[in-house]
């Protein structure tokens, strides 16, 4: 038998849009960051946009046990690896769907440790561990907790038998359209999901976070716009253009890079993937699919919606038509 396990969705192309929609005007806007007491300023303002990584504002720092209501467990975007305990009593429970080839995929460090319990396991079962890069690139990104893309018999007590042996949430869905079916069990782990009700100290953190992508976005939108009014013309030679692309490219890496890379390096944690490479040298680099990109993605952040922001960030198909 074999089975597909994913975790994600889709979007409509019209979130990324509406989610563009909470840009702020440039350079008349100013949030003060609830984390750290910093102001930060609109596009008028470029040096006090980015101060640091996330990290050092509370988001992606494992919460303290001190920061937590009475009685919960604090959150955090880590998966925690399996129990002792939740492993024998998985291994039990999936001894009844005899050998089966499986593969675990986890892009980020924040699986790392479930993902190697899940191998511990199956492992011990004797099922066959496979390698399938095209899995991992085509089911990863986009992913919120952990998807099982099999509806059938063998799906559902795959379903059962995590969820009970670990208390481990796995959602069951068909493979989604356009995409191949894999042979083998695939298991998938995205972002963590976020705790309900939200503690106020992360709604507050994420909407933090929407603002200075938001404000990052505007200053890439208007370095763009400033770029293409200067722009030479065609009459004027494709050599010349070319060589004014390879200018912008180089002010944009000097100018905005560190920044972008570091934001990125912290969105990931949070299960926020890009669907394009950060290559500021590259003759087609354009600032403003990044402005595009980090708009959207702190629109939603604003308001909440970090499930919503991890499908819409990694949809490939839809931004390459941007």
């Amino acid at each position: 038998m074999a089975a597909l396990i994913v975790a994600g969705g889709s979007l409509a192309v019209g979130l990324v849009f509406g989610a563009l929609n909470y840009l702020k005007p440039s350079g008349t806007v100013q949030h003060v960051s609830t984390q750290n007491n910093t102001a930060i300023a609109g596009s008028n303002n470029s040096a006090s946009i980015y101060n640091g990584p996330v990290y050092q504002n509370n988001l992606v720092k494992p919460a303290q046990p001190e920061t937590a209501a009475a009685g919960t467990k604090p959150f955090s975007w880590i998966w925690e690896a399996l129990t002792h305990d939740e492993m024998e009593r998985l291994y039990g429970s999936l001894q009844g769907l005899g050998l089966q080839s499986v593969q675990v995929v986890c892009n980020r460090d924040t699986c790392t440790g479930l993902a190697e319990s899940f191998k511990e396991v199956f492992r011990r079962l004797g099922w066959q561990l496979m390698e399938d890069g095209r899995a991992a690139f085509l089911y990863a990104n986009g992913v919120t907790g952990i998807q099982l893309n099999r509806t059938d018999s063998t799906g559902a007590a795959f379903k059962s038998a995590v969820e009970s042996a670990a208390r481990l949430s796995i959602q069951l869905q068909a493979p989604a359209l356009g995409k191949p079916v894999i042979a083998h069990i695939l298991v998938v782990i995205g972002g963590k999901n976020l705790p309900e009700p939200m503690p106020i100290e992360l709604r507050n953190g994420l909407q933090d976070l929407g603002y200075k992508l938001t404000d990052l976005s505007m200053e890439l939108f208007n370095f763009s716009a400033d770029r293409e009014r200067d722009k030479p013309s065609l009459q004027e030679g494709f050599d010349k253009s070319r060589a004014y692309e390879r200018e912008t490219a180089s002010i944009v890496k000097r100018s905005f890079g560190a920044k972008i890379l570091a934001y990125e390096s912290d969105l990931r944690m949070l299960g926020i993937d890009v669907p394009f490479g950060f290559q500021p040298g590259s003759a087609d680099y354009r600032p403003e699919l990044w402005a595009k990109w980090f708009g959207a993605v702190g629109g939603y952040f604003k308001q909440g919606k970090v499930a919503e922001a991890r499908i819409m960030s990694a949809d490939r198909d839809l931004w390459f038509h941007q």
